[in-house]
């Protein structure tokens, strides 16, 4: 019994002088040629995706801008300053999807 030919192969064996006659060889040229440019594509797009990030000019990213947007708005009430933070003491990947963080508030 005859294995079976993979289809690339049965539709490249068409016929000889056929357009779908093609070799081994040229289907190699091709593939290198499709990665290269698909390839070329990522390395021209990645710096445009990665570099596009602007913070919103609202948001206050340091102890300075927040001392400065609170100082210019209208005085009301006293402020009292309450030090806050998060304390990690351990960071568990439990699985892919849980973790387990101990810590102090």
């Amino acid at each position: 019994m005859a294995v079976p030919e993979p289809w690339f192969r049965a539709v490249a064996h068409l016929g000889r002088g056929s357009v779908w006659a093609v070799s081994d060889r040229a289907w190699w040229g091709v593939s290198v040629l499709v990665t290269m440019a698909l390839v070329a594509a990522i390395a021209v797009l990645w710096p445009r995706a990665v570099g596009d990030y602007v913070p919103h000019p609202g948001q206050l990213t340091s102890q300075t801008a927040v001392e400065e947007f609170l100082s210019l708005r209208p005085a009301g009430p006293s402020r009292v300053l309450i030090p806050t933070g998060i304390f990690v003491q351990s960071l568990h990947f439990v699985t892919a999807s849980d973790v387990n963080i101990t810590g102090y508030i």
